[in-house]
């Protein structure tokens, strides 16, 4: 499909797109929750539990959205493709050694402003190119 092309807005793609918010929901929630258990407990065995599902809902989240990007003939998916390889490089790492940190506010820190600047930028993006092919 060319760039000047319309598509129709179809149900399998507005499926594909409520999965993408249910699953930014899941991890939005699922911070405030590593964030709660740190202020409660410091880097306790749940804060790792936490983390590990938040690694989790990323890749499924990641694998969904390059879907959705990949139907949409998106131009900018390896641009995506190299910021969630980076993300989850990182994000694996704090999985491994995240009781080794001196300061572990830096793992949730990171996690907060990745996923917020993704959802604002990343995520808008995406949406204006999708919502520029869709037929009035």
């Amino acid at each position: 499909m060319s760039n000047t092309q319309k598509i129709v807005k179809t149900s399998e793609l507005f499926i594909n797109h409520d999965k993408l918010k249910d699953y930014h929901s899941l991890i939005i929630k699922s911070i405030k929750e590593l964030e709660d258990e740190y202020q409660n407990n410091l880097c306790s065995e749940m804060f790792g539990v936490i983390l590990s599902k938040i690694t989790y809902l990323g890749f499924q989240y990641f694998n969904e959205v390059e879907e959705y990007m990949f139907q949409c003939n998106y131009p900018k998916i390896e641009v995506h493709r190299k910021e969630y390889l980076d993300y989850s490089t990182k994000v694996i790492d704090y999985n491994i050694d995240y009781q080794k940190i001196k300061n572990p506010v830096v793992i949730i820190d990171f996690l907060k402003k990745w996923w917020t600047n993704h959802k604002t930028i990343m995520g808008t993006d995406c949406e204006k190119y999708v919502n520029s092919l869709f037929l009035n």
